[in-house]
């Protein structure tokens, strides 16, 4: 097992690492380290638990990824976006059909998410280049807490450990609950699994403990690192300095500086997202961008929005082809939608999670001679399913939609090499729709909300179950009187029919024909 802990610093703030104390098993720093932090564990595949080795086994990518639905300010170099909750790339072996574990495993270590099994409740991973090299499943669940994988870590591993040591693991795993996001990553080819976790920039003093015992064991790797981030000269580059330190072999911090080659950049730049009101059946998401100004000097920039839909909303292909309807929207192409999505099944019957959207936004081509910011918005129709009826609704229910991700794909002209990152995030979802030349700027989401949730709510009509027994009186009423319309009309037609003079001298002549 192998263990690196990075807290990054902002250049601003103050740090002396004259304040950080380093032995044989333990850290510590004298007042408190501003800071965010990341703790990232990687466990060779004979080291994991019996069920996790079985749902691996049948595995040859697996990347489950959650997002706290907090607004939260990220730190370069992890400055990429999702949209708030659980995602989850699957590529299964093809040759095996017990992939449906998985499910079962995501419920015992999330709580009640809504998955059957990946032939039924994933989808597609959209794929447009030679990006991958596996065609990856998908699928979203909202969550807006991970208290539940705590205690599922807790009972896998920190139960299994000595009791003197089990305290310490749920110390450290109580840390999960402040993260902003969580991945877990595994692929086949490497044999190994990782679990990441970030929280955002905070003022905390600094102890961490080590056991000795359990690191001869586990022959586990303990590396801190207090690193600060910069420009460098190339644009998908990014300088590293800091200090690094790795406990048992060194007692004291050790000076570093290099550079890497980073997938996402941070652009700087905020966006809103709300829903137009009255929303109805068919809601509006406008989306408000501080500033388009292009973030570097690429020839190939075009700004993006994606987004992940629930099973209750959806957007239509059909109606985002026609060009004029774009251009009045400031939207410039739809350039991937999740195949086969019903336009009008309701959501109840629908097996899938939901679906995801990647648009490109038609922003103003004459935005870089602007010296000022210019603010912006975009508009995107969107389509409600029908719901199941409930009752004490007064004939509505509440839905939540995530905020979506709104970035900017940027062509260097030439390919990039991301292997010598360790902080990179690979399979996000959408890099596979441009390739290995693009570089991204993420915009950083605001709520405008004041719980500062990433989440908009939306108001679907419904059956109101308590108002069941006067809807059903009222529609036989109207059945029962169109009945009995109908069969009077009937009666006047064939009355008049039958006592009319013409029909009198029908009968004479009729008569005397005989």
């Amino acid at each position: 097992m192998r263990e690196r802990i990075t807290f990054l610093l902002n250049p601003s703030d103050p740090f002396d690492p004259q304040s950080i104390s380093v032995n044989h098993t333990s850290i510590s720093s004298v007042g408190a380290v501003t800071a965010a932090k990341e703790v990232k564990i990687k466990f060779e595949f004979k080291e994991l638990p019996e069920e996790l080795q079985r749902v691996l086994k049948v595995s040859r990518e697996l990347h489950v990824r959650w997002v706290a639905e907090k607004e939260y300010e990220s730190v370069s170099p992890l400055v990429s976006r999702l949209s708030p909750g659980l995602h989850v790339l699957y590529a299964p072996r093809s040759d095996v059909e017990s992939s449906k574990l998985l499910c079962t495993i995501l419920k015992e270590a999330f709580g009640p998410i809504d998955c059957i099994s990946p032939q039924r409740s994933f989808t597609p991973l959209y794929k447009e280049t030679s990006y991958l090299d596996t065609h990856l499943l998908q699928f979203y669940s909202p969550l807006s807490s991970i208290a539940k994988f705590e205690e599922y870590l807790q009972n896998i591993v920190c139960s299994r450990l000595p009791p003197s040591f089990s305290e310490e693991c749920s110390k450290r795993l109580s840390s999960l609950i402040s993260a902003t996001y969580l991945d877990i990553s595994f692929t086949g080819s490497s044999q190994s699994l990782s679990i990441s976790s970030f929280a955002p920039t905070s003022a905390k003093s600094l102890f961490l403990q080590f056991s000795e015992e359990l690191s001869i064991k586990y022959k586990t790797r303990h590396e801190i690192g207090f690193l600060t981030s910069s420009k460098a000269n190339k644009p998908e580059d990014i300088s590293i300095s800091g200090f690094l330190t790795v406990i048992g072999d060194n007692k004291k911090l050790n000076p570093t500086l290099f550079s890497l080659t980073s997938r996402h950049h941070s652009s700087n730049v905020n966006f809103s997202a709300r829903f137009l009101g009255p929303s109805g059946m068919h809601p509006t998401l406008e989306l408000r961008i501080s500033d388009t100004r292009v973030p570097h000097d690429f020839q190939a920039c075009r700004a993006h929005v994606l987004l992940t839909l629930p099973q209750s909303i959806f957007v239509d292909k059909y109606q985002l082809s026609d060009p004029l309807f774009l251009q009045n929207k400031n939207l410039s192409a739809l350039r991937r939608i999740t195949d086969d999505i019903d336009l009008e099944a309701p959501a109840y019957n629908l097996p899938t999670w939901g679906s995801s959207v990647l648009i490109e936004l038609a922003t103003p081509e004459d935005n870089t001679n602007h010296n000022q910011p210019l603010d912006w918005t975009a508009q995107i129709p969107m389509h409600l399913r029908y719901l199941m009826p409930s009752s004490n609704s007064s004939g509505l229910r509440d839905i939540e939609v995530p905020y979506p991700v709104v970035f900017w794909a940027c062509n260097s002209g030439y390919t990039l090499k991301f292997s010598n990152n360790p902080f990179d995030r690979p399979l996000l979802g959408y890099e596979n729709s441009f390739g290995e030349k693009y570089i991204f700027y993420h915009l950083n989401p605001k709520s405008i909300y004041e719980d500062r949730r990433l989440v908009n709510k939306l108001q679907v009509p419904v059956l109101d179950l308590d108002q069941d027994y006067n809807i059903k009186a009222m529609t036989y009423l109207a059945v029962g009187i169109g009945f009995m319309w109908v069969m009077h009309c009937l009666l006047r037609v064939e009355m008049k029919s039958r006592y009319s003079p013409n029909r009198k001298s029908v009968v004479k002549k009729q008569e005397k024909l005989q």
